[in-house]
């Protein structure tokens, strides 16, 4: 993890409940990041990466 936080970012832990996958990659798609470590199922995981991604306009997003 330390090698990811770098000088002017942040690392954010959020605990959810009570919401359906696809409100909450909506929700947080727009911000971009990186998925650390989920209690999601793999497939979900992957879906909530890749629509980080693309919220944060990585062109190499499609390519992870």
């Amino acid at each position: 993890m330390r090698d990811l936080v770098k000088p002017g970012t942040c690392a954010l832990l959020l605990m959810l409940e009570k919401i359906t996958l696809d409100t909450g990659v909506e929700a947080m798609s727009r911000f971009g990041g990186t998925v650390l470590k989920t209690s999601l199922s793999k497939d979900a995981g992957q879906e909530l990466q890749e629509a980080l991604h693309r919220g944060s306009g990585d062109p190499a997003a499609s390519s992870r």
